[in-house]
């Protein structure tokens, strides 16, 4: 179901739009289900480090933090006009594997 006025007597979504929405939705759904999981596994083994009096593997991890903290699922998407023009490509098939979205 669309939101409220999103669609007007002008601007109505076509379904491509609509399923193209959607399949973005989902993807990005699972892409921060996925960092969720990698920063609590992360904090998990700091806390063992910190426990353990590890200062070298403490580092690392705070290092591995910083840097999944520096990536986004949302880098993917920095040039929309293209992500547009791939989702609107008729006969594209589009392959799902490991949260990752391949054509």
């Amino acid at each position: 179901m669309l939101p409220d006025g999103w669609c007007t007597a002008r601007t109505c979504p076509t379904v491509g739009q609509v399923l193209a929405c959607s399949l973005l939705i989902r993807h990005l759904d699972r892409s921060f289900d996925e960092r969720r999981e990698n920063f609590r596994q992360l904090f998990e083994r700091l806390d063992g480090a910190i426990q353990g009096n590890n200062a070298q593997m403490a580092a690392a991890v705070l290092d591995s933090v910083i840097k999944l903290a520096d990536a986004s699922p949302f880098k993917a998407l920095k040039d929309v006009a293209s992500t547009r023009e791939a989702l609107g490509q008729k006969g594209k098939e589009w392959q799902f594997q490991a949260n990752r979205i391949r054509s």
